[in-house]
C-alpha cells in the first residue's frame, strides 16, 4: 500500500514540475486531460512491471504478490481513464481547478460534440422536465359561448 502511494506520489510531483510555475493556472482541454490521465496509468504500470520483473529473483514472494495487485488495480485504473468523459472532465477536473476563468478556457478548448455532451449532462442533472403547455395569452382565450335562457331560445326568430 505504501508502494502504490509513493508512486502517485512521484508521479503527482513529476507532472506538477513538468507543468512549471508560469503555465500551473493554464487549464488543460478535454483531451489533454484525458490523455493526461491516461499516460500517468500507463507510466505507473510500466514502474509496477519493473518492479515485479525484480522481485522475481527475491525470495519473498509477499512482496511480489503485492506489487502483482499493484498491477492489476492500475490496470483497471487505466481502463477507467481511457472511458472517462467530459462529465467526468467537469466534475473531477475544472470544478476542482483555482482558476477563476476556468470554465471559459475549458469552452475555447472544447470541440462542439464535447460541448454537447456536457450540455447533455447539465440537462440530465435538472431532471425530467415536464412538456410545455402552450401558452395562450388572455387576448386569446377561448370564450364559452353564452348560454341563452330556455325561453330567449324560442323566441329566437324574433332577432333575425
Amino acid at each position: 500500500m505504501k508502494a502504490i502511494f509513493l508512486i502517485l506520489c512521484l508521479c503527482l510531483s513529476i507532472q506538477s514540475s513538468a507543468t512549471g510555475v508560469g503555465i500551473a493556472n493554464a487549464v488543460k482541454g478535454f483531451q489533454e486531460w484525458r490523455t493526461d490521465k491516461i499516460q500517468a496509468a500507463v507510466n505507473q504500470m510500466l514502474v509496477v512491471k519493473s518492479q515485479i520483473l525484480r522481485a522475481h529473483g527475491e525470495p519473498n514472494k509477499k512482496n511480489l504478490e503485492n506489487l502483482e495487485k499493484q498491477l492489476d488495480q492500475i490496470k483497471w485504473n487505466l481502463e477507467v481513464a481511457k472511458d472517462l468523459s467530459v462529465t467526468d472532465y467537469f466534475v473531477l477536473y475544472l470544478s476542482q481547478h483555482s482558476n477563476p476563468d476556468r470554465f471559459q478556457q475549458a469552452a475555447l478548448k472544447m470541440s462542439a460534440k464535447e460541448v454537447a455532451q456536457l450540455m447533455e449532462a447539465y440537462a440530465n442533472t435538472l431532471g425530467p422536465v415536464p412538456p410545455t403547455e402552450q401558452l395562450v395569452r388572455p387576448t386569446q382565450q377561448a370564450v364559452a359561448p353564452a348560454r341563452l335562457p330556455v325561453h330567449a331560445t324560442q323566441n329566437r326568430d324574433q332577432f333575425k
